[in-house]
């Protein structure tokens, strides 16, 4: 799974990804705007926010950035 990553003002940063699901065959796109590390906003093609795909989402930045590599992650 690849991650966009990208700074915003304010110190914001968007994380961006598409997380595989049992309810999608192609999986679903999501996006959420972090500062710091809390969510502050996010938008998901399921329809619904906060949903389980943006909670995994994040969990897949947060491993990569501890990892040391924030903007991608296999």
């Amino acid at each position: 799974m690849e991650l966009i990553i990208r700074e915003r003002e304010k110190g914001e940063r968007e994380v961006e990804g598409t997380i595989p699901s049992k309810c999608s065959v192609k999986g679903y796109r999501v996006k959420l705007i972090l500062r710091g590390e809390k969510v502050v906003e996010g938008k998901c093609e399921c329809g619904s926010f906060p949903c389980p795909h943006s909670s995994k989402l994040y969990l897949v930045y947060m491993r990569a950035k501890s990892l040391g590599n924030p903007h991608n992650s296999s």
